[in-house]
């Protein structure tokens, strides 16, 4: 039987019920023993097999810790493999579903180097931005398509585009929205919307503002 008190679980109510709430019913024998180390701001050291929990045994304690304190960078996780990356992020996504729209990055693709990332209000939404100017239009063309082969790949869904005024692809990325588009040189897109209809809205500004840029760069 799991235990019914969570501070008698992790040392701690609130991760406790953040356990639950999440769908998980008992904690594995290493979640008892890792949880609260973590909590506690411990450093760990851990190996253990498969099925163990051990994904979860420090996303848990971590998705507690991100809700302090004030806005930012709070936390890097490395892994050894893009399969592995994107894991972790569906984890996070499952514990911070409740949350109000935090930020989690889990690129994993080596293509898109000299990336440039902003954040813009839209429809009242947070969304994401993201640029990378490359070598010319061929390269461009070529980094978005393998982008885009690498979210599907890794478990992403095209979608339909609703506006039919812009050229970019829709991908659902497990549960949010990635759009990538060309300009000329510049590979642009949109990462991690909640909203396809708000995220297709800043892509359209977006394509519009980088035509500009793109004829600039041509006439010089």
């Amino acid at each position: 039987m799991a235990p019914t008190k969570g501070k008698k679980t992790f040392g701690s109510a609130e991760a406790w019920t953040l356990f639950r709430q999440t769908g998980y019913a008992k904690p594995t024998h290493l979640q008892q023993r890792l949880i609260p180390i973590i909590l506690k701001g411990r450093d760990v050291a851990v190996e253990a097999e498969g099925d163990s929990g051990k994904t979860a045994a420090f996303i848990l304690p971590l998705s507690v810790k991100l809700k302090r304190g004030k806005a930012g960078i709070k936390a890097i996780v490395l892994t050894s493999s893009t399969e592995n990356s994107h894991k972790i992020f569906r984890e996070f996504k499952r514990f911070t579903r409740s949350w109000t729209k935090p930020s989690f990055f889990a690129f994993g693709f080596e293509g898109l180097t000299d990336t440039f990332t902003a954040r813009y209000k839209i429809d009242g939404e947070t969304i994401i931005a993201f640029l990378s100017k490359r070598v010319d239009s061929n390269d461009a063309q070529l980094t978005a398509e393998s982008y885009y082969n690498f979210l599907i790949d890794n478990g992403g869904v095209a979608k339909p585009i609703a506006n039919k005024t812009i050229k970019a692809k829709v991908v659902d990325f497990y549960g949010t929205t990635e759009i990538i588009f060309v300009v000329g040189p510049f590979v642009g897109g949109i990462h991690e919307a909640e909203n396809q209809q708000a995220a297709e809205k800043l892509a359209a500004k977006l394509i519009s503002k980088l035509g500009e840029a793109a004829k600039a760069v041509k006439d010089d």
